[in-house]
């Protein structure tokens, strides 16, 4: 059976935002020990982010320039992005727009909501940063799996991730500890 290109592109947008998403939670989970109840609070704040820019679509430019005036580094966010997005196999013009799209404003909208809700500001921000780029290198060096960043979530956090179920049904359970 062969995909069409929307098929394709929802996909890979859905594979984008999951895989940034989790990355993210990742670095919050092993430096600053959030857990279920604040990634519940970053998943609210970037609802209502999200409800605001169906509503108005200058206001994702609003919140990508006030990341910019906190200090986010473009250079970091671009590597992070294009990094990921090679390790994820992504290609043909449509899915690779999508994907960089989506982890762009995955990306923009939960450090937004790490500035905004839990007062992240330039040095907590860089660090982060930081990390999620050194993730994305292990992830296309082949150290790591995404799945294996979800299942740690999994264990952790107990974060359930419907990405993670698919793969282990496919590929049978991930073991990450011993």
């Amino acid at each position: 059976m062969q995909l069409s290109n929307q098929a394709r592109r929802h996909i890979a947008v859905n594979a984008a935002i999951a895989s940034t998403q989790v990355l993210i939670y990742q670095a919050l989970h092993d430096r600053y020990g959030f857990g279920r109840g604040r990634f519940a609070k970053i998943d609210a704040a970037v609802d209502e982010y999200s409800r605001h820019i169906n509503h108005d679509g200058d206001r994702y430019n609003t919140y990508r320039d006030a990341m910019d005036a906190a200090g986010l580094d473009l250079r970091l966010k671009q590597d992070f992005i294009r990094w990921l997005k090679k390790s994820l196999g992504i290609s043909g013009k449509a899915e690779n727009t999508g994907a960089e799209a989506g982890m762009e404003y995955t990306y923009t909208l939960m450090l937004y909501a790490l500035y905004d809700v839990f007062g992240f500001r330039q040095n907590r921000l860089r660090w982060l940063q930081e990390k999620l780029k050194f993730y994305a290198w292990l992830i296309l060096d082949g150290e790591v799996m995404i799945p294996e960043f979800m299942k740690c979530m999994e264990i952790e956090c107990g974060q359930k991730f419907e990405n993670l179920e698919s793969w282990e049904q496919k590929y049978g359970e991930l073991k990450i500890y011993g």
